[in-house]
């Protein structure tokens, strides 16, 4: 299925390992995974590609980029979980990063309903030994907490998955 990208497999079960010698949550819903290119032509070949398996449900700029995120037509599985989406960022500029896989992205499913902002904070306030990296949780749609696994990998956490991010997104856009 996503073959032609080489296996996330080994980025999900290091995330994965990290997550719980951190004592973070093993048991979240990993909504999307992310796959970095170096190049803008890259970007491009990859979209098409992803676009024979999976639809593009959203491709808007974010930090002078754009950045697609695909739902599969049939979820990727690893290690008995269902991976619905993958994003695929364009690179900056500034920010080169290697081709390949970069992170995952984790449902925390800490909720109070209408305030996003707030289930973040709540979850960070759980795990005062994890250092977050520069949580984002002022953005209105999509806050995040993050936390760099090694060179190579991040993991972040959202208060709501992506495809209900994206559905947000395209309210406010009048899409």
């Amino acid at each position: 299925m996503i073959s032609f990208l080489g296996s996330p497999d080994q980025m999900l079960e290091t995330v994965l390992n990290e997550m719980a010698r951190l004592g973070l949550p093993t048991d979240f819903v990993c909504d999307h995974i992310c796959y970095r290119v170096e190049t803008h032509a890259r970007y491009e070949e990859i979209k098409t590609q992803l676009e024979g398996i999976a639809e593009k449900i959203s491709e808007v700029p974010i930090a002078g980029r754009p950045i697609s995120i695909f739902k599969l037509k049939m979820p990727y599985t690893c290690m008995g979980r269902e991976i619905a989406c993958i994003e695929l960022p364009a690179p900056k500029e500034s920010s080169p990063y290697p081709e390949g896989w970069e992170h995952a992205e984790f449902v925390t499913g800490v909720s109070i309903p209408g305030d996003t902002i707030a289930s973040l904070d709540n979850f960070i306030s759980r795990y005062p030994s994890v250092v977050f990296k520069q949580p984002k949780t002022q953005r209105a749609v999509n806050p995040e907490a993050s936390v760099r696994i090694n060179a190579l990998y991040n993991v972040k956490f959202h208060p709501q998955d992506i495809q209900t991010v994206v559905e947000l997104e395209h309210q406010e856009m009048g899409l």
